[in-house]
């Protein structure tokens, strides 16, 4: 099985989009949301799978970090993201 990521619609557990991970551990999703949503970014490989969840927005979002600690990947994007992380925080 070739390495990918999926993106899945908390709310739903739909799958919306999977791509794969180039030579460079690089993958890039595109696409609008109506407004903002829970996602998982669920990273599997043959003998591996990870998930790590965030808000999608309507802006560009970066994350960035290793695939295989996709839990502790550091995530730039907008006011529910950063809200939800502060919330973790808080908790932990």
């Amino acid at each position: 099985m070739p390495t990918k990521v999926y993106l899945q619609n908390e709310q739903t557990r739909v799958l919306e989009d999977s791509t794969r991970i180039d030579g460079d551990g690089n993958f890039y999703f595109e696409g609008l949301v109506a407004y903002p949503q829970k996602y998982k970014v669920i990273y599997q490989s043959e003998d591996n799978k990870q998930e790590h969840t965030l808000w999608v927005e309507n802006l560009a979002i970066e994350i960035t970090g290793q695939l295989s600690e996709i839990s502790n990947v550091k995530i730039k994007a907008g006011k529910e993201q950063k809200l939800e992380e502060e919330i973790l925080l808080a908790w932990n």
